[in-house]
């Protein structure tokens, strides 16, 4: 009984704490940027931070003491002053919540369940993928390129009513996106060499992909392609700062397999309204859509365009000119495209022009004739290579090095082949009551490209065992 008189007293507390922050927030008699305090002085958000662990325990004990919209408003009160103290915090509650569902051996009320969180997950996420653009991005988001796509602005109940369908398909993911998002905010506050910074966000990324991935094994009900890292979190900052990552580290193919989801063309049928992201063109719906697509358009495809026509030209001029790794890196790129891409059209772009400039339009593309010819040349190239490595030195010397420097190519190509032939479409008895097989869709579109890729690693296959 004495507990739960604790319990009581915690919620209370916690309900005057926040009537005092609105009620200092309506009338304005804080200075901007400035907390609200209470009697002893002391800023009202770090009593709330000092009670943390208590709060979690209460909240795993009894949750129906604790309103689901009481914990969002704690939380929210924390997060502009403390970003970490109240991810973590909220994430505690999360975890309490889940703890709960976990132990009952029967389904709880909406009022304890997940699903009540949502309010939650939208705070401690936002802004999510499906909130307006709040980057003050206005040119993003009246791109003309875009007019043609029916581009959702949602509401909050909207944004919260898909949050919703989320932690029903597997609240679990969901609150592992929560744990991505303070360890890539812990990295950027960090701060240190920017490089480092990029490489340290991406590797979170794919980690945090891995382990989505293992948690929706044999779930009909979401699809989160764990392949590819920016559609494994609700959390637009997390997206932006991954995708923002890649560009510095030229690694344009991963941009570019990761961005296609924001510009899928398709539409979800009506049998699969029930599945989380059935329709792989679900992200294209929203605003985050406008501003990828800018970035895609303006920024990205170029540079990888140019990337490949200089090392194009390079080697028609002198084929033996450039450094291996940059071979390598080149038919690795490409391979990756040409298998890794799942939409429709995905290698066209368009977007206004900068405010700077005229007011046209922008169209990018890379043509899959190009890529075909770049593989060929780049490949042919890198052959040359190998074959002068061979007879610069002497036998045995020769064939180490050119073993050393195609091993690594080919060990890639490998993997790249065998993901894909891992993730071949099965055949399902009712798939009409499943989740769309995107992968259904264009897999005999990729089999040519595998059967190149396969010739390829034939001829490179001579070079990569060395002589005894």
């Amino acid at each position: 009984a004495l507990e739960r008189l604790n319990m009581s007293n915690l919620r209370i507390k916690l309900a005057n704490m926040i009537a005092v922050a609105d009620a200092a927030d309506q009338q304005g008699s804080k200075t901007k940027g400035s907390p609200a305090v209470g009697s002893d002085g002391r800023p009202l958000w770090k009593s709330i931070v000092d009670k943390e662990k208590q709060l979690v325990q209460y909240v795993r004990a009894e949750p129906a003491l604790f309103d689901a919209r009481l914990l969002r408003s704690t939380v929210k009160m924390i997060l502009p002053h403390d970003c970490i103290a109240g991810l973590k915090l909220g994430l505690g509650i999360c975890e309490a919540y889940l703890a709960n569902r976990n132990a009952s051996p029967i389904p709880l009320p909406a009022s304890i369940a997940c699903t009540a969180l949502d309010g939650l997950v939208h705070v401690l996420l936002f802004p999510t993928v499906f909130d307006a653009d709040t980057a003050g991005d206005s040119s993003a988001s009246d791109d003309p390129a875009m007019a043609a796509r029916k581009v959702v602005t949602p509401d909050v109940q909207l944004v919260r009513e898909r949050i919703s369908e989320c932690l029903h398909a597997c609240p679990e993911v969901v609150f592992e996106m929560v744990r991505l998002e303070i360890r890539i905010q812990e990295t950027v506050l960090r701060g240190g060499e920017q490089a480092q910074v990029a490489e340290s966000i991406v590797t979170a990324m794919k980690e945090h992909a891995k382990t989505v991935g293992r948690m929706l094994e044999g779930n009909p009900q979401v699809q989160i392609h764990s392949l590819y890292p920016a559609t494994t979190t609700l959390s637009a900052s997390a997206v932006r700062l991954y995708l923002n990552s890649l560009v510095p580290m030229r690694a344009y193919d991963e941009y570019l397999v990761n961005t296609q989801w924001w510009r899928a063309s398709s539409k979800v049928d009506h049998d699969q309204g029930s599945v989380v992201g059935a329709d792989y063109g679900w992200l294209a719906s929203y605003p985050l859509a406008r501003v990828l697509n800018r970035q895609t358009a303006t920024l990205v495809v170029p540079r990888f365009r140019r990337q490949i026509d200089v090392v194009r030209q390079t080697i028609q001029k002198e084929p033996l000119s450039l450094e291996p790794r940059l071979y390598r890196d080149t038919l690795l790129k490409i391979s990756r495209i040409n298998l890794m891409m799942r939409c429709d059209h995905p290698l066209s772009f368009s977007a206004s022009s900068p405010p700077s400039q005229d007011n046209g339009l922008i169209t990018t593309s890379i043509p899959t004739t190009l890529l075909a010819e770049a593989f060929e040349d780049v490949g042919h190239a890198f052959l040359m290579l190998l074959e002068a490595l061979t007879r610069h030195t002497s036998h045995r010397d020769a064939y180490k090095r050119a073993a050393a420097e195609a091993q690594p190519l080919y060990e890639s190509l490998v993997l790249l082949v065998d993901v894909e032939r891992g993730h071949r479409p099965r055949r399902r008895e009712s798939a009409a009551k499943l989740a769309k097989d995107i992968d259904q869709l264009q897999y005999d579109d990729r089999k040519s490209q595998i059967a190149s890729i396969n010739k390829y690693l034939r001829k490179l296959e001579s070079y990569t065992s060395t002589v005894n």
